[in-house]
């Protein structure tokens, strides 16, 4: 499926609406609650990734990444010693971190505290270790184009996200009650689907009866 056609979908459930204004708000609001989703409490698998890398010696940060959310877990940032061990790099707040090691001369990072977009480090190292931090990454916008859809928003979830855009577009453009009636039940069944898999994922050992998408 290509992304415009993704997009046909949408207008179609929408009324079978083709006002080009109304194309690019469907666009804008189906990025958007994406992103709210991305930055909620609970991101999907597919957002998580490693950054991987080795550390400027007598830097005392490293960079996030683009479109960086935050780390998986707190305490899973690791770094590899000289003789091939990897060792927990601790979170602290940026008050201790500097506190505790702004006279320490440099070394292998014990801690570090995020601080805008950096991980800061301390002790500051003193040669390139080798680092790696689990984190959630934010997907790329879905464009209205005729490539093909890779967003995994699309892939693993078409139906719940169809769905949630055309609510809000329903309900907060077009200015209609008809249609998010109709969809409710079905809106109300994709939510379920998507908060169960998500959950199903972070705890794989538990046993979840997910089904089919709705």
């Amino acid at each position: 499926m290509q992304n415009a056609e993704f997009i046909n979908n949408i207008m179609q459930r929408l009324g079978n609406r083709r006002s080009p204004e109304l194309r690019l708000t469907v666009v804008m609001e189906l990025n958007e609650k994406i992103r709210e989703l991305e930055l909620g409490p609970n991101p999907a698998w597919f957002l998580e990734t490693y950054i991987t890398g080795t550390m400027t010696p007598l830097q005392p940060y490293i960079a996030t990444p683009t479109n960086f959310i935050r780390e998986v877990e707190e305490g899973v940032f690791k770094v590899q010693d000289v003789e091939g061990a990897w060792h927990r790099v601790f979170k602290v707040p940026l008050e201790r971190l500097e506190a505790e090691t702004a006279d320490s001369l440099p070394a292998m990072p014990e801690g570090y505290a995020l601080f805008g977009s950096q991980f800061r480090l301390g002790p500051t190292p003193d040669i390139a270790y080798a680092y790696a931090i689990p984190c959630y990454i934010r997907t790329m916008p879905v464009v209205d184009n005729t490539q093909e859809a890779s967003s995994p928003w699309i892939i693993n979830f078409m139906n719940y996200i169809s769905l949630e855009t055309i609510d809000i577009v329903a309900r907060t453009h077009i200015q209609s009650a008809e249609i998010p009636s109709k969809i409710a039940e079905q809106l109300s069944k994709a939510r379920d689907y998507y908060w169960r898999a998500v959950e199903a994922r972070k705890h794989a050992n538990m046993d979840y009866l997910l089904g089919d998408e709705e």
